[in-house]
């Protein structure tokens, strides 16, 4: 609900209203040239994020886009950062540090997954819109739901065993999430490891798993 609200009050309509407020003010609307720079890079952002047209390859001028939006962000948060002002005082005139962060890894993340997916394979395509965090959410869930839902930290060497477990035994993708289920296009392989000696239960005088296995 949140995130359609905020698509509401940034998207391309309302840089349309605001545009139009700005003109019928005349010459007293030149206070809201940064609100109209701001959605205009956030209703890009939406945009490119809701197109359902896939992704070809990396001259796509949607990936300009994205990069140019990140480049508005952080240009407004240096020329901040570089005045005289207290610390408090340059938040009021931010986006909250967590808002920022959020905005920069949504775009580095889906410039990088571009690149990685067509790099590997050029006849790969990637629609923006099919694009969502469902399936690594899932999967932290179900990380953490095992030993009764109290493994909040799990360590490397529970990790092999855990991954083994959800890709083996379980589907990534809930039915009640809003991710495509991709099995019949990807699968995930279990994770292999060697040991030199043959597989016992493990007891507390047992040397460390990591020292009997190496991940690959």
């Amino acid at each position: 609900m949140r995130n359609h609200l905020a698509e509401e009050v940034l998207d391309v309509e309302m840089l349309h209203i605001m545009k139009k407020y700005q003109a019928s003010l005349k010459d007293k609307g030149n206070h809201l040239d940064g609100c109209v720079k701001l959605l205009t890079n956030t209703s890009t952002l939406i945009r490119i994020f809701r197109d359902k047209k896939p992704i070809k390859n990396t001259s796509d001028s949607r990936l300009k886009q994205l990069e140019d939006v990140a480049t508005f962000f952080l240009d407004w948060e240096r020329q901040v950062e570089d005045t005289d002002l207290t610390s408090s005082v340059k938040r009021k005139y931010l986006l909250s540090y967590e808002c920022r962060d959020d905005i920069m890894s949504c775009i580095h993340g889906f410039l990088g997954l571009v690149e990685q997916t067509l790099t590997r394979d050029p006849t790969a395509t990637i629609t923006p819109a099919m694009i969502n965090s469902d399936i690594i959410e899932n999967m932290f869930c179900q990380v953490r739901a095992t030993n009764n839902g109290s493994n909040t930290n799990p360590t490397l060497d529970d990790y092999g065993g855990i991954v083994n477990s959800i890709i083996l035994g379980q589907n990534i993708v809930s039915v009640k999430s809003n991710a495509k289920s991709v099995d019949t296009v990807f699968t995930a392989k279990p994770l292999h490891f060697y040991t030199n000696q043959p597989l016992i239960k493990t007891t507390k005088n047992m040397p460390k798993l990591k020292n009997l296995m190496q991940y690959r």
